[in-house]
């Protein structure tokens, strides 16, 4: 993957999923939507309650318990995100309660709304199953991962300091705590891999790349951005 031609997905996900939206502008959308719960009232129609119903006063939105770091996992091949023209859907599951809703997006103009919310789905449940338990599993996360393990470091769009861990300076990973509540792109069950790219106070800070082999999930690569 060339860094220097690296698009986000959120913005690749707006190019695919509403060509006559800016791409850039949904980018934004969406991470302002989930950092700022506070202004959620401004950017949904009508308000709703958890159940996609109509709510006669504000309603319950996309409350983060931490919104500094959001996560988000899609499926790519490569560069490119798998997903299908015209959905605009993200799920927000929780690791630990294994609580999962479903959002719908409509395009407002040059803008989107959040339009419906469905509770209790069940979206890409195995992997987020699996990321629970390699958390809390140092057993598992050894035989989970693959090495030598790459680390690729980026800095102003360039790789440098780059690195091969072997299982003996492995530092165990707790995905519970780098992002309890995690967003999931729509599309994801049946693809053979996954991403989850992390923001740190809404920049890109690090990419975990995972393939499925014979339906066991292995984390692969880390890329780091500064």
């Amino acid at each position: 993957m060339k860094i220097g031609k690296h698009i986000t997905f959120l913005a690749l996900l707006a190019a695919l999923c509403c060509p006559s939206a800016n791409a850039e502008n949904f980018a934004n959308y969406l991470l302002n939507f989930l950092s700022h719960p506070e202004k959620q009232d401004k950017s949904t129609s009508p308000s709703l309650t958890i159940d996609g119903k109509k709510a006669a006063h504000g309603g319950n939105y996309l409350r983060l318990s931490n919104t500094s770091v959001i996560a988000v996992v899609c499926a790519d091949s490569i560069n490119t995100p798998n997903l299908s023209k015209g959905e605009l859907k993200m799920s927000l599951a929780d690791l630990s309660t294994k609580d999962t809703r479903t959002c719908n997006f409509a395009p407002n103009g040059k803008s989107f709304l959040l339009n419906k919310i469905t509770s209790n789905t069940n979206e890409d449940h195995e992997f987020l199953t699996f990321l629970s338990e390699y958390s809390r599993n140092h057993d598992l996360q050894i035989k989970r991962t693959i090495f030598p393990f790459p680390i690729r470091s980026f800095k102003n769009g360039k790789e440098s300091n780059s690195k091969l861990l072997m299982p003996r300076e492995w530092n165990y990973i707790s995905f519970s705590s780098i992002c309890p509540q995690i967003c999931i792109l729509k599309n994801v069950n049946d693809a053979k891999n996954r991403r989850i790219y992390v923001y740190n106070d809404r920049k890109l800070s690090q990419i975990y790349n995972f393939i499925c082999i014979n339906r066991k999930w292995y984390l692969i690569e880390v890329e780091t951005y500064q």
